[in-house]
């Protein structure tokens, strides 16, 4: 009787050293599922951001968010000596009517089927030289990278 309890009391202690990493690898990979769920929250509320106006984009330069206007060719200037060159293509008209040049990062995304369409991008809204170049002459201001268009109804 007695050597059956030491048998058993051996094995035990055997598989001690097992379940010890069994529950530390367990315990790290729900720290990392935990982890994974924060930044995929995080991830969330950042796209979540919806701009109309052109405060909120000021408010969220250089940022990944959504905007939501009328998608249009770009209306050139009737004054000024850029008057009447098409400096890019396309434009988003914000609920307040200021016009925002925009640009997509995707070239597979054919934007004429959106003009004249109200739209939400997902893009980052860029601030920095849009035309010219950084030792020469140039022109700062906002740009929208659009990365996805799709219309609303």
């Amino acid at each position: 009787m007695k050597t059956r309890k030491l048998l058993q009391t051996i094995r035990l202690s055997a598989l001690l050293p097992a379940v010890r990493t069994l529950s530390i690898i367990i315990a790290v990979t729900l720290m990392a599922c935990n982890s994974n769920v924060k930044n995929n929250r995080m991830k969330k509320e950042t796209e979540d951001i919806i701009c109309k106006t052109f405060d909120c984009l000021e408010k969220n330069t250089n940022t990944k968010i959504i905007i939501d206007g009328f998608f249009r060719k770009y209306t050139p200037v009737k004054s000024r000596k850029e008057a009447g060159y098409m400096l890019w293509n396309w434009e988003i008209l914000l609920s307040d009517s200021i016009a925002i040049p925009a640009i997509c990062i995707n070239k597979d995304i054919d934007l004429s089927i959106y003009e004249n369409k109200n739209v939400s991008v997902n893009c980052t809204i860029f601030y920095g030289i849009i035309i010219g170049d950084p030792e020469k002459q140039n022109a700062t201001g906002y740009r929208i990278d659009i990365d996805l268009i799709k219309e609303i109804k």
